[in-house]
């Protein structure tokens, strides 16, 4: 939780959205699937506007702790985003993050073409920046 406190501003801002309104949704939320069994899926926020939930903007972030270089985490979570998606009868895309320490440019590139985001984590300084 004192991550998610420390960093919620930092994601905030990096999206453009009100820290005020974004909000905590789940921790290791569960997400299930037939071919993959239960998973779970690290961080899920939402920006709480006070209107019908099922249409507030949702996010999915998938933490990796070393330089992504396959294509695993991708589709990691486009699954987890498609699932939550359809789990919490959400009208809008629930936008999948990828959050790391780095990135090959096989996975930028396959990222991009998935719309998926690319978050590169300084564990040292905890700066967030959006790759492209």
């Amino acid at each position: 939780m004192k991550f998610m406190r420390e960093h919620l501003p930092i994601f905030a801002d990096m999206i453009k959205a009100d820290a005020k309104k974004l909000r905590l949704y789940a921790f290791e939320l569960p997400v299930r699937t037939e071919s993959d069994g239960t998973k779970y899926a690290d961080v899920v926020l939402e920006i709480a506007d006070g209107g019908i939930p099922q249409e507030n903007k949702m996010f999915v972030l998938e933490f990796k702790r070393k330089k992504v270089d396959s294509q695993s985490a991708v589709a990691q979570v486009l699954r987890y985003s498609d699932v939550i998606k359809k789990q919490l009868y959400r009208k809008k895309r629930v936008t999948p993050f990828v959050v790391a320490t780095g990135y090959s440019e096989a996975e930028l590139k396959l990222a991009k073409e998935q719309k998926v985001i690319p978050v590169r984590y300084d564990h040292k300084t905890g700066k967030m920046e959006i790759k492209t």
